[in-house]
């Protein structure tokens, strides 16, 4: 039975190895829906819009800080400079993910 577990053992962590993501997805949708039961209520309909209204607001910043992130990356690269010693250890991304990091 213990050589059944450990056979196992290699299975179950290539099975959680998305589960970070999954929690936040969770999280996120469980945000929405709380903000659905929210604008039932009258006195919470404007809070609820201006919520909306900021995270819609966010995107052209978001968007303006990826592009940048990505362009720093890449002179980065092409300048060859060295990596911080904590980012190279880190296993299974490439190193264009090592540098945006």
């Amino acid at each position: 039975m213990v050589i059944i577990n450990l056979y196992y053992a290699d299975d179950l962590e290539n099975d959680f190895q998305y589960i970070p993501e999954l929690k936040l997805m969770i999280v996120l949708m469980a945000f929405m829906k709380v903000l659905f039961f929210v604008r039932i209520y009258e006195s919470y309909g404007f809070l609820v819009q201006m919520i909306k209204f900021c995270i819609i607001d966010l995107i052209p910043f978001i968007v303006c800080f990826i592009t940048f992130l990505f362009v720093f990356s890449i002179c980065f690269i092409v300048l060859n400079m060295e990596i911080d010693p904590e980012v190279v250890e880190a296993e299974g991304i490439t190193f264009f993910q090592k540098t945006i990091l």
